[in-house]
């Protein structure tokens, strides 16, 4: 997998399932990553890495320092499960999100709730075919479901897809040349083992 800067300032963080991870940054068109010693705590926010760890050593107070805190306070075993706990800090540290997403590394899980459906609802992926010939799969996050939802998953249809990334440039104010929605919304067809 290759990550370019896109149009937006964003920046990635990855973990495998050992859990080793890393995060990414794009500066002055540079990327830059941090891991190992260089990566203290595994959260992000919406700034550059590096401007959240100074926040973190000067203790000013924003979402970061707060997430990092609560890190540090979790007591794994005979505590709140990770999974919840997960939860507890996105809330304590949301803006206003549509969606919450937490990512069970180790089970190879997804958990997320969207704001209009607050139920929690678990993807896993271990359920999956990967291999090269399976069929491209889409689930529609707006659906009113519960709990494990990978029998709710579908053939993607290029149509479909279209209309959902429409439906998101819109409402995000994300604007794109046509062609490259069509680039996008296409995009799963040209992908190849």
């Amino acid at each position: 997998i290759r990550i370019g800067q896109a149009h937006e300032i964003l920046h990635y963080l990855i973990c495998d399932s050992t859990g080793k991870t890393a995060v990414i940054d794009f500066i002055g068109g540079k990327m830059i990553v941090y891991r190992d010693e260089e990566l203290p705590v595994p959260v992000l926010e919406n700034d550059d890495y590096k401007t959240s760890l100074d926040a973190l050593s000067n203790s000013k107070s924003c979402r970061f320092t707060k997430a990092a805190d609560l890190i540090k306070k979790y007591k794994g075993s005979g505590g709140q499960p990770a999974i919840d706990y997960s939860f507890k800090i996105l809330e304590e540290v949301a803006l206003s999100a549509e969606w919450s997403i937490v990512y069970d590394i180790t089970q190879k899980e997804i958990h997320f709730s969207t704001s209009t459906h607050r139920d929690l609802r678990k993807i896993k992926l271990k359920e999956f075919d990967f291999t090269c010939n399976s069929q491209t799969l889409s689930y529609n996050l707006s659906e009113d479901h519960t709990g494990d939802v990978n029998q709710k998953f579908t053939k993607l249809k290029s149509d479909a897809n279209t209309e959902v990334m429409k439906k998101a440039l819109e409402l995000n104010a994300f604007p794109l040349e046509p062609e490259q929605v069509t680039q996008a919304t296409n995009y799963f067809k040209q992908c190849k083992c």
